[in-house]
């Protein structure tokens, strides 16, 4: 998992005139919130915002999903894997095939539950929560894929990808 300052200089800028950083950014894989459908694992989630929280930082996060969606779609839930040609990305060269109807249900379901939980976190830490990023494509991109699909059956065009 990923944590890092949302901005350089602003944390300098905070340091400086605080003596400590304020606020801190982390980046959550889907794969890793809910390793089987329907069966969440908040541990990591939960242990990040109460470090910053305890120590007084506001906090922002995003849940990446795209290639960091977890594998049950595709055997669970019969989505397709979209293969793409991606040179910088190649340690995850598929995506899920976002169009799907199954993906529409399972990612609207993981967005409902991050919610959800976020209301039973103390208030303590809800209230040093900043903001909660929408990361949908790859990472949070406005395009569904970071290269084009092998398949053209899976293109995603401008008009489609905004209107999902």
């Amino acid at each position: 998992m990923l944590f890092t300052a949302l901005s350089n200089d602003f944390q300098s800028m905070a340091v400086q005139t605080y003596g400590f950083p304020i606020h801190s950014i982390f980046s959550f894989k889907w794969r890793d919130l809910e390793p089987q459908k329907g069966k969440f694992d908040w541990k990591f989630f939960d242990d990040q915002l109460k470090i910053t929280a305890d120590n007084n930082l506001y906090v922002g996060f995003m849940v990446w999903v795209g290639q960091f969606s977890p594998e049950w779609l595709y055997t669970v839930d019969g989505i397709p894997k979209v293969m793409a040609n991606d040179k910088i990305h190649e340690e995850i060269p598929y995506y899920p095939f976002y169009l799907s109807e199954n993906y529409k249900k399972d990612y609207l379901n993981m967005l409902h539950e991050v919610g959800e939980h976020i209301k039973s976190l103390p208030p303590s830490t809800r209230n040093k929560l900043l903001f909660w990023m929408s990361a949908e494509g790859s990472t949070g991109d406005i395009t569904p894929y970071k290269a084009i699909p092998t398949d053209p059956k899976y293109n995603i065009s401008n008009q489609q990808w905004f209107r999902l």
